[in-house]
Order: structure tokens, then C-alpha cells, then sequence
């Protein structure tokens, strides 16, 4: 796929002769990122020979002659050498070129034949000291800006405030990188605690805000006013952390840390329920140089059982295969450890498209699928004539004749039921009691009814949108077929059914986030989630109801019990994202950046209060950042299904009640007005 004409991926050559534009940190010649073989400190003496893929951060040219040049690549396991020859290539198409113009801190992928240094040019300092990498191929992953300092320069290393301003790109110096790894390794992946108080920000939910005690300074500075009422200086707040989103992601752009993992404490202040509290524990991770395109799967794809149309979209179509290899792992090493169950060796996939058409929820419950093998548990349609609508359906046979009057009596909005009796074509019966006769097209479904099955019936919109919700009428109707197979009729189900849900729709107008969005496109997940590589072209036209993201859900008996997606890695397309999609900073909201009059917060037009909320991380995307991903588990939610209990509250030593209330340390709680004037607060 040839993305040159798309110019928010691409990276300019700023001050070198032909100013040659190179193709975007996504792809590259057209290219998609192909996976590395091996990290750095892997490569040895007796791999010599072999051809090998490596990823990381490019250091300076040190040249050799006219035709050659040394480099260093430099990942977070260590460095190794290469060696660049001009070939005969075009000058365009040749790596020491491409090379030679690429920033220093740039993150590439390199391919190369693995050959014994010269003994004299031995380095025992470094464990790739007997190696070197004779470059073949070159992609330029992500163009680095010029970074503020240059973190593996030792022996002109910046000064300590600015080092702590760009902390990730201090991660990159190896004896701080080191300091924080000797923390933990489990499995290679780092243990890393990430701040829980942290600047607000428009992510998603709605988050709890913390007051800032304000400095001495300020609150004994005299007042005009009596001091009972007087508040001397705008208040400070911090938000409680939502996720450990944005740290994750500062921490493998750094280059310090390529995979990290954490126990994480999240806040959200959002309407309790069953399966929500406001905080909870979720197993957060990260890992850097994952894939923007479909990987192998180990063990093949495990598919559901519906063919035609639907076939392809039983596969992983998009990146981030790597994550999926290791949340699966874990998964099966859970389960036989904590249950005594195997799981299949994968979880199986489907698209959101056939998750809603099929089985009517973006979080489908597959247990029915072996409970009910008589009644239809995959929804079907038929297609209306003005082609914009469907008809979905559910078939129940005669066979199933005790549960028919109950079924009969399920009512949805919008859902009929029709008997076939022989006098018509089924679908023309069941359009009839939807008031749709006449609108069925002429081609029939090709699927034969004997008289008395039951069909129930809902007609909607062909094209379905994540604002319509995570389910369709013929979603609940199923879900209580269900229920009334297992409780009233004892049909048992398999005790625990997975699946994968990939390719949501990557923007909405999502009627549960309106109140953040104010008519604006929302981020179906979280704005830092990359688009599928196919639909890029999608997104620069305008047309972002049809963007596909590379966003996955795991999904276990009809509950989601972990999401993630490959990241945005390219500052230019997640600027693009902000300012024209999500068109962060283009409404009046109260921000970090609020005016403040007469003790009242004041709103104001913000043009650009939201977006430097990002400001750190986009500065992170243009010095270099890896292609990344990432997911995060719900602890709780996995363990009350482990634990097969009703509610997430039972598997929780002091949880909240589900209007967010502690029973136990009765909070939230009232505060005096002479604490709340510490915080520049008082009460209304």
C-alpha cells in the first residue's frame, strides 16, 4: 500500500541536500514492520552467518570511508555494532543513503547478516563485542526530532532538571535503565509502579480530583477580604489515575524498559454496577516493537463455526499479535494453576462487525452455542429492498416445543414473532408482522423452514455504530433465550468460553461519553489507539465513521475481561487525531488552565488547554518512539469468574456499595471549611 501522499505520515529530511522524504513512521516503501528475530544482546559469535532482524534506536554516522560506515543499534537488552556498504542500488534505495539521512535516536528495524569482527576490533566491554551486523535492509520505524540532550552521551550529560523534565529520554541512559530493571524481572517483562496522581485529562471517564494543599507562601499572604470567605490563590488539583496509560507508553518510548508490567490501581468515577467499582486492580502491560500488521499464530486460528462471508473474519487481522501471544499464555497458565482446566492453545477471534450481526453484543456469551444445538443461537438476516436495513432473526424448531410459549411471550422493543405455517416464504411471513411486507428482496435466503419453527424478529439499521450500544434488540433476546434454557429447562453450558473481539470502529459519538465529547467524535477506546494500517487512506479523507482501530477485547462468558490496542507511535498522525477528529481544545471546558473570578471557576474558550494535557507525550513520539501496544486485564472481574461469584464486591477485602459509598470508613466524607481553605476550597 503506497501512503507517500498522505502527509501527516511522513518525515522530512530538514537540512540535508534533496530534502528526501521518507515513508511514514507506520510503513515504509509500502512496507508494513516486520517483527525483529532477536533482541541485540541475543546475537553471538556463533550465530555468525545467520541473518537476523533487529529494532531499536540508531545512533550517529561514524564513518569508515566513501562507501561504508559504522553504526550503533541499541535496544533495551544492549548494543550491538553494524557495518553499512553502499550497494548498487539507486542512491534512494540504498541503506547506507536511507541511513546516512536518519536522525540520530530515530527508531528503525534493520536486517543483516551477523559476521565475526576482526580480533583487533574486539570490544569485552560489551556482550555483542565479538559481533557485528553487516546491514542488507533498512525501515525507518519513527524520525526523531532533535532531542533536548542526548541521554548515551555520559561525558556531557545534561543538567538534573532538564533530565527530570524528559525523564523518558533519561531512561535511555543504561545506568538509570539498569537501576529501575534490577527492581524486578518476571518473564523479561519490568515491574514498574506508575504515579496514581497525575494532571487531568480528557481520556475517557470521569475522573476523582485531589485539592493541592497550597504553599505556606500563599495561604498566609494578606487579604483584602475577611479570611473566613477569602480564598488567596486559584486552587491546585491533581486527578487520580484513570490507567496507567500515558506513563506505560512514556516508559517504552523511553528505550529503557521494552516491557513492562504492573499491578495497577485505577480510578473512575463512573455509576456503580455489578461488575464496576470505582477503584479496582487491573494487570496493565506494555511492550515495545510490536507488529502493525497480522503475525503468525503459534497453534493456528481456532475459529466459531460460521462460514461464508464471516470465514475471514475469524482471524487476527491486525497488529499486536505479539500481545495476544502472551496475555493467551498467561490466560492458560492461570487456569490450570488456579482450576485444573486446559484451554484450547488460542482463544479464538472474531471482528466487531460479526460479533453485533451475529450474535447481537460486542461482548458475546458462545456458552448457548453448545447448549442449545437444536434452536439457532447465531442470529441471522435478511436483507431489506432499500438495502440500509436487515432483518435479524433467531430460529427456534418444533423440537423445542416446551420452551416455545415462554418464548412467544419475550418481548423487545421492536421484536416479533412469526410460526412458520407453509402458506408463504418465511421471510415474507416474518416481514409481515414486522410491517415490513413488500420490503423483503426477491432473493430468498436459501435456508428451508418446516412448518411450526418459530422465528422471532427485529428490524434495524444495516450498518451498525458503537453509538447504538453493545448490543442489538436480537442481542437481548438471545442473551434471555439464554437464561431461560439454563434455569428453567437445566440445559448445561460449558463452564468457560473465550474470544477475541478486534477491528472496533475507531471513533464514535457515543452517547455514554457525551458529556466529555459535546457533539464531537469520541474515541471508541482511548485516543492513542492506532488505526488499521488499510484504512489510513479513511482517515485523511474525512470519512472516520469507517476508521477501524487496532484495538482488541477479550471477552469470557458474554463479560469483556481485558482490552488494549497497538498505539499511535507517530507524533503527526496522533496531532492529527487530536486537532482534527477529537478536535481536543476546540470547546469551552473547565481545564488545568481555568480562569478563576470571584472564587468561581469561570469557563473560557481553551484553544490549546486539552492538548497540553498530551504535551509530554507527543514530545515522547518525536524523539523516537517504538511501534508499541499494550493491554490491561481487570483483576477483579477475572477473579470473581475464577472465583464464580455474582458481583466483583466478593472478591473485594473493602469494596464500595454501588452508589460508590464505603459502608466501613463511611466516605466520602464532609470536610471543615477551615481544611478545605488550605486547598484555596470552600463551601458553597
Amino acid at each position: 500500500m503506497d501512503l507517500s501522499g498522505i502527509g501527516w505520515l511522513g518525515c522530512e529530511d530538514k537540512g540535508r541536500p534533496g530534502g528526501h522524504r521518507f515513508a511514514s513512521s507506520v510503513a515504509l516503501d509500502g512496507q508494513h514492520f516486520a517483527y525483529r528475530t532477536r533482541v541485540c544482546q541475543e546475537v553471538k559469535a556463533e550465530d555468525a552467518g545467520q541473518t537476523v532482524r533487529l529494532a531499536g534506536w540508531l545512533s550517529a554516522e561514524r564513518k569508515i570511508s566513501k562507501k561504508a560506515s559504522f553504526y550503533s543499534l541499541r535496544d533495551a537488552s544492549g548494543i550491538i555494532q553494524l557495518i553499512v556498504r553502499r550497494s548498487g542500488e539507486s542512491d534512494l534505495e540504498d541503506p547506507l543513503t536511507k541511513m546516512s539521512r536518519t536522525p540520530e535516536e530515530s527508531v528503525v528495524s534493520v536486517l543483516g547478516r551477523v559476521k565475526l569482527r576482526p580480533q583487533s576490533s574486539k570490544n569485552a566491554n560489551v556482550s555483542t563485542g565479538d559481533v557485528e551486523l553487516e546491514v542488507e535492509g533498512f525501515e525507518l520505524l519513527n524520525a526523531a526530532d532533535e532531542l533536548p540532550f542526548y541521554p548515551h552521551d555520559e561525558h556531557n550529560l545534561a543538567n538534573e532538571d532538564l533530565r527530570a523534565k524528559y525523564r523518558y529520554l533519561d531512561l535511555r541512559r543504561p545506568a538509570l535503565a539498569n537501576n529501575i530493571k534490577m527492581r524486578s524481572r518476571v518473564a523479561h517483562f519490568v515491574e514498574v509502579e506508575t504515579p496514581m496522581l497525575l494532571q487531568t485529562s480528557p481520556e475517557g471517564a470521569r475522573e476523582y480530583l485531589v485539592p493541592a494543599r497550597l504553599s505556606s507562601a500563599m495561604t498566609n499572604a494578606p487579604s483584602s477580604t475577611p479570611s473566613s470567605s477569602a480564598i488567596p490563590a486559584a486552587p491546585q488539583f491533581y486527578a487520580l489515575s484513570q490507567s496507567p496509560q500515558q506513563p506505560k507508553q512514556l516508559l517504552v518510548c523511553s528505550g529503557g524498559i521494552e516491557k513492562y508490567f504492573q499491578f495497577a490501581r485505577c480510578f473512575r468515577d463512573e455509576d456503580g454496577r455489578k461488575d464496576r467499582q470505582p477503584e479496582f486492580t487491573q494487570v496493565d502491560l506494555e511492550m515495545a516493537f510490536v507488529s502493525w500488521s497480522p503475525s503468525a499464530i503459534p497453534n493456528g486460528e481456532q475459529h466459531h463455526s460460521i462460514p461464508g462471508e464471516y470465514a475471514d473474519e475469524q482471524r487476527w487481522r491486525i497488529g499486536g499479535t505479539e500481545i495476544r501471544n502472551v496475555i493467551e499464555n498467561v490466560i492458560c497458565e492461570v487456569w490450570q494453576t488456579a482450576l485444573g482446566a486446559e484451554l484450547p492453545p488460542n482463544l479464538g477471534v472474531m471482528t466487531y462487525r460479526m460479533a453485533m450481526e451475529k450474535y447481537g453484543s460486542d461482548k458475546p456469551d458462545l456458552r448457548m452455542n453448545s447448549a442449545l444445538p437444536r434452536s439457532s443461537t447465531h442470529i441471522g438476516q435478511i436483507t431489506l429492498s432499500d438495502s440500509k436495513r436487515v432483518i435479524d432473526y433467531l430460529v427456534v424448531p418444533r423440537e423445542d416445543q416446551e420452551m416455545l410459549k415462554e418464548l412467544m411471550a419475550l418481548r423487545e422493543a421492536g421484536v416479533q414473532s412469526y410460526v412458520v405455517d407453509g402458506k408463504m416464504a418465511w421471510e415474507e411471513g416474518l416481514a409481515r408482522e414486522l410491517d415490513l411486507s413488500g420490503n423483503v428482496q426477491a432473493t430468498r435466503s436459501g435456508l428451508e423452514l418446516p412448518e411450526g419453527t418459530l422465528l422471532i424478529g427485529c428490524a434495524r439499521d444495516k450498518y451498525l455504530t458503537v453509538r447504538q450500544g453493545g448490543s442489538t434488540s436480537m442481542g437481548k433476546i438471545r442473551l434471555r433465550l439464554s437464561e431461560l434454557a439454563e434455569q428453567k429447562y437445566g440445559l448445561a453450558y460449558p463452564k468457560y468460553c473465550f474470544t477475541w473481539i478486534t477491528e472496533f470502529p475507531l471513533f464514535s459519538k457515543d452517547e455514554d461519553k457525551e458529556f466529555m465529547a459535546h457533539g464531537r467524535w469520541s474515541s471508541t477506546h482511548h485516543p492513542f489507539t492506532a488505526p488499521m494500517l488499510e484504512d489510513l487512506p479513511l482517515l485523511e479523507q474525512g470519512r472516520y465513521e469507517k476508521v477501524r482501530g487496532q484495538h482488541y477485547d477479550l471477552v469470557l462468558n458474554g463479560m469483556e475481561i481485558g482490552g488494549g490496542s497497538v498505539r499511535v507511535h507517530s507524533a503527526k498522525l496522533q496531532e492529527k487525531i487530536f486537532r482534527d477528529v477529537l478536535q481536543v481544545g476546540s470547546v469551552e471546558l473547565v481545564g488545568p488552565n481555568f480562569c478563576y473570578t470571584n472564587s468561581l471557576f469561570t469557563t473560557t474558550q481553551l484553544t490549546e488547554t486539552e492538548i497540553k494535557s498530551f504535551d509530554h507525550l507527543l514530545k515522547a513520539l518525536k524523539y523516537g518512539a517504538p511501534p508499541h501496544g499494550g493491554i490491561a486485564l481487570g483483576f477483579d472481574r477475572l477473579m470473581s469468574i475464577i472465583c464464580d461469584t455474582k458481583s466483583i464486591r466478593d472478591v473485594i477485602a473493602f469494596p464500595k456499595t454501588a452508589g460508590g459509598t464505603d459502608p466501613v470508613f463511611r466516605s466520602p466524607s464532609g470536610i471543615p471549611d477551615e481544611t478545605l481553605r488550605l486547598y484555596g476550597l470552600r463551601s458553597m
